[in-house]
């Protein structure tokens, strides 16, 4: 029988191709990367949070970093509850 409890960011972190971007969230680096989208703002994993201030990245940049199809293979960032 399906599960009718709703999904939150700590369920959805552990399966990272499921974590959706939510408007105005904040995400823990996880691994040290460039944003060629940011001006190459760079972002230190376990130090910065994503996005800087005064920041605001496309739904489809966050997909790109939340996920694995980018070129570390991993997602780059999550999200921070």
């Amino acid at each position: 029988m399906a599960d009718n409890k709703p999904v939150t960011n700590k369920d959805q972190a552990a399966r990272p191709e499921a974590v959706k971007p939510i408007k105005d969230q904040r995400y823990k680096v996880l691994v040290s990367f460039s944003d060629d989208k940011d001006n190459f703002s760079v972002y230190i994993a376990g130090r910065d949070i994503y996005p800087r201030e005064g920041y605001k990245p496309s739904e489809k940049r966050l997909e790109y970093l939340l996920g694995s199809e980018n070129n570390f293979k991993r997602p780059v960032i999550e999200p921070i509850d």
